[in-house]
C-alpha cells in the first residue's frame, strides 16, 4: 500500500513543511492528504467501472449498478469511512485493468500493455493472491475455440507488447522481494517465515 499511498503522503509532506506542521507522518496534513487522496481513488474506481459498464449497458442500467454498489455492498463504508483500506484502491486498480484489457484487445499497444503490468502488479503487491487477475487480460474474449484461436495468435504477434506488460508487473512485485532482501536478508521473508 506505500506505493499506492506515496503521492498523498508526499503531497501531505509539502503541506506539513509549508505549514509549519510536525512533520512525522501524522499530523493533520498528512491525514487529510491520504483521507482525500483515497477518497480521489475510490471514485475513479467507480469511474473506471461506470466507462467499463457503459461498453455494454444503457446508462440507466449501469446508474443502478453504481447505486447498488455504492449503497448495497461496503464500498460507501470503505470510501467515506476507511478510505486507507485496500479494498477500493483494489476496485480502482481491477476497474483500471479491465479498462486496459478492453483498450487492449480493440487495439494492442505498448501503454496498454504497461497499464496492465502496473494494474497487475500494484494489485499483487496488496494483496499477493490478486496476481490471479492476471487472467483477465489473459483469457479476455475466450468465448469459442475460433476466439481462443485468435486470441492466442494475436499474444503471439504482439509478443514485444505482452513481454512489456509482464516485465512492467515482475518490476513492480519485484519492490517486495528486494525490500524483504534489504530488511531480513532474505528474498522470500513472508514465505519463510510466516
Amino acid at each position: 500500500m506505500a506505493i499506492l499511498y506515496a503521492p498523498f503522503f508526499m503531497l501531505g509532506h509539502g503541506i506539513a513543511i509549508i505549514g509549519d506542521y510536525p512533520r512525522d507522518g501524522f499530523s493533520v496534513p498528512y491525514q487529510l492528504a491520504m483521507y482525500w487522496g483515497s477518497l480521489l481513488v475510490s471514485f475513479t474506481g467507480l469511474w473506471f467501472c461506470r466507462a467499463n459498464l457503459l461498453r455494454y449497458f444503457e446508462d440507466k442500467l449501469v446508474a443502478v449498478v453504481l447505486i447498488a454498489i455504492l449503497f448495497g455492498t461496503n464500498y460507501f463504508l470503505y470510501a467515506t469511512t476507511h478510505p486507507e483500506m485496500p479494498h477500493n484502491y483494489l476496485f480502482t486498480l481491477h476497474s483500471g485493468l479491465i479498462a486496459a484489457t478492453i483498450r487492449w484487445h480493440e487495439q494492442p499497444g505498448f501503454r496498454t500493455g504497461i497499464v496492465i503490468g502496473l494494474c497487475v502488479g500494484l494489485a499483487a503487491l496488496v494483496w499477493l493472491t490478486e496476481i490471479i487477475f492476471v487472467l483477465i487480460p489473459l483469457f479476455w474474449g475466450w468465448n469459442s475455440k475460433k476466439e481462443i484461436t485468435l486470441q492466442l495468435q494475436k499474444l503471439i504477434f504482439h509478443f514485444r507488447k505482452v513481454l512489456s506488460a509482464i516485465l512492467i508487473g515482475f518490476s513492480v512485485g519485484a519492490i517486495q522481494i528486494y525490500y524483504w532482501k534489504y530488511i531480513t536478508g532474505n528474498f522470500f521473508y513472508q514465505l519463510l517465515y510466516h
